[in-house]
């Protein structure tokens, strides 16, 4: 009993170990993507190092959480094996599919609180270190046909960094939510500078909107329905894409939103034969064609059967975050739906707020 009650806290450690690095590692193969003296090979050695760290100690996690009887393979899970044929004909599918099992052996042994906290204080000091940096004078910029030159605080995209500031407000709302004066304080702030300091990057200051209009209301019955926004989401989305060149409304709102729906219209029209359209493109769109919708860019890249599997589990979450009455991690999770229209967050294994609650519908249960 001693050997496995030291077991398993090893084993909670090394959780923590394990997401602190990926993290971290991730954040740092997009900063320093500038730095001349790192090659494209250099740089690709921060993605493997992550997936060392990941494949090295997934095996000895599943191991312990399983002989301790924490977990019984559970329905849904064949069905993200299943998936894994994708791999066959497309690698995306792997990632999709590895996301979710690994969130799962996560969610084993944290719980929502002590996730939240612990994402909370990776955010914090990820932020808290570019912009030290940044202020030493670790200044880099990029080109917008838009706006010119832009400050990227050392990342390899304008947006990244906001982003990393609006994942952050997600944790903190839920982490301080019985704090009301505090939140939206805080929003209001964030409303501000992502206003003043952000007004090249919208979709940071749309979602700060969003997040302190979803915190107002949370408690409110009208919630009750915010299942149905995940598949509403993506149906509205494929079909402006798909007609965005003869719709003249449409034509308006691609250019109020930079074109992100021409450049999902060129991704789908660019799929052929059975095999893509069920399991994506091989190779990330991303590289070639930037889809910052992510309901489109999740089709793309992984095809039509992970997409409706993703969106069905996102609806359960839903659904089973209101019936348990958690109204701040529900509000912040249709928060995060609203922004992935804009920002293709939704398969990021460390910046998706949602993908953590998601694994609570496949439904793992104690003995």
């Amino acid at each position: 009993m001693k050997i496995m009650h030291k077991l398993q806290n090893s084993s909670n450690n090394i959780i923590y170990l394990i997401i602190f690095l990926t993290f971290f590692v991730r954040t740092m193969k997009d900063y320093f993507v500038h730095y001349a003296i790192f090659s494209q090979n250099s740089l690709s050695y921060f993605s493997d190092i992550s997936l060392i760290v990941f494949l090295s100690l997934f095996t000895f996690l599943i191991f312990c959480i399983i002989y301790q009887g924490k977990i019984n393979v559970p329905t849904y899970l064949y069905v993200i094996l299943f998936i894994l044929f994708g791999c066959l004909v497309n690698n995306n599918i792997l990632l999709f599919s590895f996301l979710f099992v690994f969130w799962s052996v996560i969610k084993t042994i944290i719980d929502d609180e002590k996730y939240i906290l612990f994402m909370l204080l990776n955010y914090s000091l990820i932020i808290i270190l570019t912009l030290i940096i940044y202020f030493l004078g670790n200044h880099f910029f990029q080109y917008d046909t838009r706006y010119g030159m832009i400050e990227t605080f050392g990342f390899d995209h304008k947006n990244r960094f906001p982003i990393f500031i609006f994942i952050f407000s997600l944790f903190f709302v839920v982490f301080f939510e019985k704090y009301k004066f505090l939140v939206v304080s805080y929003l209001i702030a964030l409303i501000i500078i992502s206003y003043t300091c952000f007004i090249t990057t919208r979709s940071i200051l749309l979602g700060a909107i969003l997040a302190l209009f979803f915190y107002i209301i949370k408690n409110m019955k009208l919630m009750k329905y915010s299942f149905v926004i995940p598949f509403s989401f993506f149906f509205i989305s494929l079909y402006i894409a798909l007609t965005v060149k003869s719709n003249p409304y449409f034509i308006l709102l691609d250019y109020a939103s930079a074109g992100r729906f021409y450049l999902a219209n060129l991704a789908l029209n660019d799929l052929s034969g059975l095999n893509e359209y069920l399991f994506g493109k091989t190779g990330f769109y991303e590289n070639d064609i930037p889809l910052d919708n992510g309901y489109l860019a999740m089709v793309a890249n992984c095809g039509i059967i992970p997409t409706i599997l993703y969106f069905y589990l996102l609806t359960k979450t839903i659904k089973k975050l209101y019936e348990e009455k958690k109204s701040t991690i529900l509000a912040m999770v249709i928060v995060m739906c609203f922004f992935s229209l804009f920002e293709n967050q939704l398969t990021r294994i460390m910046s998706n707020f949602v993908i953590f609650f998601m694994v609570q519908s496949l439904q793992f249960h104690k003995r």
